[in-house]
């Protein structure tokens, strides 16, 4: 699910992604093209990395204010120059801090996410890599009790995250009065079980709405269900 696209694959913006701390994954795609909102007119995007999701968001909601956050000062960096070099009239912008230091004035229609969660407890010795992947950089809890306070009323919490982690998402959601209000369960391919969990949440409660997206039909062969969803960013579709 992690598996990295080629470089410069976007039909309204390019990637320089070739020194980030993660490469451009599915992940990042899957809930760039998955979260949605009517009219927003703030997004954040946590822990943005190279800047992906935030310039799809930019391409799909051109009259947004975006903002993108990360800590790791190389992605930030990346980030930075990949919004300045976007052919956007509004581009999103960057701000070097972690969510735990970041006070917002405004509140945000979406809030969007690619968290770092795999549970490693021993360091990589890349700082950059274990910052980008490991979940003690950014816990869950952390991220929940942000939207609860940031949230805007008609806002949702967006993140992709590990299907085997959903009962952890389900009781910390209850934790910060959080309602999962869409649920996608990625499945790789046909024949393997679903890896990923696509999670839209509210302040307010709601009956979930459930769906699948399968990525691949046979091998380098998408479904039209992946496509459909993707369409307006590669260019390949």
């Amino acid at each position: 699910m992690t598996k990295n696209l080629p470089p410069f694959e976007f039909k309204q913006f390019k990637i320089a992604h070739d020194k980030c701390a993660m490469k451009v994954g599915v992940d990042g795609v899957l809930i760039g093209s998955w979260a949605k909102h009517d009219k927003p007119k703030c997004i954040l995007d946590i822990g943005t990395g190279s800047g992906l999701i935030a310039l799809m968001m930019q391409q799909r909601y051109p009259l947004a204010i975006i903002t993108g956050i990360e800590p790791n000062v190389n992605s930030y960096n990346q980030a930075l120059g990949n919004f300045e070099n976007a052919n956007f009239k509004n581009r999103p912008t960057a701000h070097q801090n972690t969510l735990s230091h970041f006070n917002p004035s405004n509140k945000f229609d979406i809030i969007i996410s690619n968290p770092p969660f795999f549970k490693e407890a021993v360091s990589s010795n890349n700082n950059d890599r274990d910052q980008a992947r490991q979940a003690l950089f950014l816990p869950l809890d952390e991220i929940f009790a942000f939207a609860t306070k940031h949230l805007s009323q008609s806002g949702t919490l967006n993140l992709v995250y590990p299907t085997c982690d959903f009962k952890k998402i389900e009781t910390t959601a209850l934790k910060h009065q959080l309602s999962i209000k869409r649920l996608c369960s990625i499945f790789p391919n046909l024949e393997k079980p679903s890896k990923r969990i696509l999670i839209e949440l509210s302040l307010f409660p709601s009956i979930t709405e459930k769906e699948t997206i399968t990525i691949e039909t046979s091998r380098h062969r998408h479904s039209n269900e992946y496509r459909a969803l993707t369409k307006d960013f590669y260019l390949n579709f």
